[in-house]
């Protein structure tokens, strides 16, 4: 039974959490090595006794910082007790479990409403390979392309195949970071353009690419069972460097675009994960703090850096391309791994604090 702000209130916990708190530390400890405690309440053998430890700045002319320590092991809240009772994230807390507070008088005695990071609120999921397995669509859709560019041209189709990945790979890596270089229109150009033939097929083709997806992208079993049973309990958003009507129109196929509540796109933002620019905007148009939701991907260099970047947990899903991969730095590695959806609907129970 967590304790949190009314609702409306959370604004000026908010505003409060950046202006006066500077610095917060955590210790946890089981509740049961702490003799002082006499709550015998069942909830109780589900927390955990935590210590803050913060920089207070007092409402005085000098602005003095005073260090002071916060003990949260009870319900009850009164003179000198600063406390509440939390519910466990798995093994932890965060630690930055508690940066948001609110101040009230001039002592260093400080009187204050904690709103708790482990209150989750929404989640957040990449697309491709995360939702949905795009690798068999993707090749389908340039098969597709190669296979008319060929037709056109009277030349092999391997041929064609080659030339169509060449001109595509060339223009990710020489556009890093900028989301128009997933336009399709892009690559189909350069292609045209490569083999000396018309621009004007440009718009047929891509019509022709986005129809071969769309007829071949399939959604992981888990995940169609899992995510309306996650979308009845939290909003679900999509985070994708992928074009909107064309993420739209994917998730659409894969039946699951009814899940979730907006997708946000790096075409919208201007900026690709793991951008911090991505994140600030993403969760300023979803209207949750970084500490209120969780990011699950598959692309430890997108989706994990980003998050951990951005004060976001990460859940790593171990599928697509990257289901082998070693992490190369903290900034790749994941708060948590889970190899299928029924495993990340456990975590989201623990992490919400339902379990």
């Amino acid at each position: 039974m967590s304790y949190r702000a009314e609702d409306h209130q959370e604004d000026h916990i908010r505003t409060s959490a950046r202006e006066k708190v500077s610095k917060v530390s955590i210790q946890c400890l089981p509740l049961s090595e702490h003799e002082d405690s006499d709550d015998t309440d069942d909830d109780v053998a589900n927390t955990l006794q935590l210590t803050f430890h913060w920089n207070v700045v007092k409402n005085d002319s000098d602005d003095q910082q005073n260090d002071e320590w916060c003990d949260c092991a009870h319900k009850k809240r009164g003179k000198g007790m600063r406390s509440l009772i939390c519910r466990r994230i798995g093994e932890k807390f965060l630690t930055d479990v508690g940066k948001k507070m609110i101040k009230s008088g001039r002592s260093p005695t400080v009187h204050c409403l904690l709103y708790f990071a482990c209150m989750l609120r929404a989640i957040l999921f990449d697309a491709d390979d995360t939702l949905y397995e795009e690798k068999h669509a993707k090749i389908a859709a340039e098969t597709a392309i190669a296979k008319d560019v060929a037709t056109l041209m009277e030349r092999d189709i391997g041929e064609m195949y080659r030339r169509f990945e060449a001109a595509k790979n060339h223009i990710l890596k020489s556009q890093k970071g900028d989301p128009r270089r997933n336009e399709r229109e892009q690559w189909i150009q350069a292609l045209l353009q490569e083999m000396d033939l018309p621009v004007s097929h440009t718009e047929r083709l891509v019509s022709l690419y986005w129809n071969r997806v769309t007829e071949e992208v399939r959604p992981y079993a888990d995940a169609s069972i899992v995510l309306p049973i996650l979308s009845k309990q939290f909003p679900l958003f999509v985070l994708t460097n992928e074009d909107t009507q064309y993420a739209k129109r994917k998730l659409e196929a894969a039946g699951l675009l009814e899940n979730f509540r907006e997708i946000v796109s790096a075409f919208e933002i201007g900026a690709e994960k793991p951008s911090k620019k991505f994140f600030d905007d993403a969760l300023s148009r979803i209207n949750f703090l970084a500490t209120e939701v969780v990011m699950i991907g598959n692309d430890p260099r997108s989706d994990i850096r980003g998050a951990n970047s951005n004060g976001i947990i990460s859940i790593f899903l171990r599928r697509g391309p990257f289901t082998q991969y070693a992490f190369q730095n903290d900034e790749e590695t994941p708060h948590h791994i889970v190899s299928d959806y029924f495993e990340l609907q456990e975590l989201i129970m623990k992490i919400s604090g339902a379990t």
